[in-house]
């Protein structure tokens, strides 16, 4: 049964206020339940600690760290999650009610595996444009090293692989998932769900918008 296998939704945050409880509820409201939500806040100067203590949830599990990079706080959410699978969610995206159990059913009795969906870019309520990848008549991992594609929000993976691979660079302070992609590009086992599972806000201020400059 798929819900013998439990999970950790990982959401690193830091000063995202304004959108975390919309992506708190988009992972509250999953059809797949087998989870723990584990939320490392980045030493925020804001008032999230607040507002994520307000939502009266028992899978809820909240740790503060000082402000020390989005890979750092990755790294320690993927050493103290309480499952080896571990789903990635950003605090200011939004996942669809079925993504967790559409991806949790696409794990293998590998260690390897890297499972990520499709996904809509979306700004001020309005759509702008959808992230897919047709791997029927694309090279997924030529799509992958020429700039990624691939939504963070929609991985999932275990976390052991990704610890004894080195984890995220805590030296860079962007681009850190795409660093580890190229760098497992061809030691893991990339899945491809062509299904638009995640909804990624557009923000002025955010670290991919950042890294685009």
């Amino acid at each position: 049964m798929l819900d013998n296998i439990p999970i950790t939704v990982l959401i690193t945050v830091y000063n995202c206020s304004n959108y975390i409880q919309t992506s708190i509820k988009s992972i509250l409201n999953q059809s797949y339940k087998n989870f723990e939500l584990l939320i490392i806040d980045d030493g925020s100067e804001d008032n999230i600690e607040e507002i994520i203590k307000s939502i009266n949830n028992d899978k809820i599990r909240f740790l503060r760290l000082k402000h020390n990079g989005r890979s750092a706080a990755l790294n320690y959410g993927l050493n103290v999650a309480k499952y080896d699978w571990v789903a990635l969610m950003d605090a200011d995206d939004i996942a669809i009610p079925e993504r967790l159990e559409k991806e949790v059913s696409l794990i293998m009795d590998r260690n390897n595996d890297i499972i990520f969906s499709d996904s809509v870019y979306f700004k001020d309520k309005k759509i702008k444009f959808l992230n897919v990848i047709n791997t029927n008549k694309e090279d997924l991992k030529r799509k992958i090293e020429l700039r990624g594609h691939i939504c963070n929000s929609s991985v999932l993976y275990n976390r052991k692989y990704i610890l004894e691979n080195g984890g995220y660079n805590e030296n860079l302070n962007h681009s850190e998932d795409y660093e580890l992609w190229i760098r497992l590009l061809h030691r893991a086992k990339f899945i491809h769900l062509n299904e638009l599972l995640i909804f990624m806000r557009i923000r002025d201020n955010s670290l991919s918008k950042k890294a685009a400059v």
